[in-house]
């Protein structure tokens, strides 16, 4: 893709983004950069939007989680003050729990007028919303264990510790703090506050606790 294209595909993206902001006032929706936010039925839910600058195509991609659990996290790193910031930060803080991706869909741009893409991203976002409030779940934490990403490599291993304490299962999340903490298993991230780890953090926090 030549220089020019790429400088294409930019401006496409900032009128998307610019017709996302038009589409979601009077919604449910929040924006904020590529994405849309909101709290439904007690979860966190984010839709991103990523548009490719090599071909004509953009991602679409919704991530759920429990508003309960960055707090959690929150308290556990000594941040309890970021519960009164922006909703967004849900989304895009540096230290909070990573939502569980749900759907996503790639879906070509080509001839795609921004705002009708717009139309139809959130369309998609609000069919999506209603689907997952409406199937069986199980617990967040059931579906996190259940993730390829997690059995993998460790992702949304805070998450899970966090959604356990919220669950209840105190002692099953300080045994899971603990496997993180010695390294017997690896996390893809790791939040550090005050030159501790979260899963150090979290052993003594819930050690006093289980």
């Amino acid at each position: 893709m030549t220089p020019r294209d790429t400088r294409r595909r930019r401006a496409w993206e900032r009128e998307l983004l610019s017709a996302l902001q038009a589409r979601v006032r009077g919604s449910h929706w929040r924006k904020k950069s590529n994405f849309v936010f909101r709290e439904e039925r007690s979860t966190f839910v984010c839709a991103t939007v990523d548009v490719s600058v090599k071909d004509d195509a953009m991602a679409w991609r919704v991530e759920t989680k429990p508003m309960t659990i960055d707090p959690i996290l929150w308290a556990v790193l000594g941040m309890s003050e970021n519960e009164r910031a922006p909703l967004s930060l849900r989304a895009d803080g540096a230290f909070t729990c990573s939502g569980l991706p749900v759907d996503g869909s790639k879906v070509s741009t080509s001839s795609l007028d921004p705002d009708v893409a717009a139309e139809r991203f959130i369309a998609w976002a609000d069919e999506r919303v209603t689907h997952e409030m409406g199937r069986a779940q199980g617990s967040f934490s059931d579906q996190v264990k259940a993730s390829d990403s997690y059995r993998r490599n460790g992702a949304h291993a805070a998450a899970l510790v966090c959604s356990l304490v919220d669950e209840g299962e105190l002692q099953e999340a300080l045994d899971l703090a603990r496997t993180f903490a010695s390294g017997e298993r690896r996390a893809s991230l790791v939040h550090t506050a005050d030159g501790l780890a979260f899963f150090e953090r979290a052993v003594v926090w819930l050690s006093a606790r289980a």
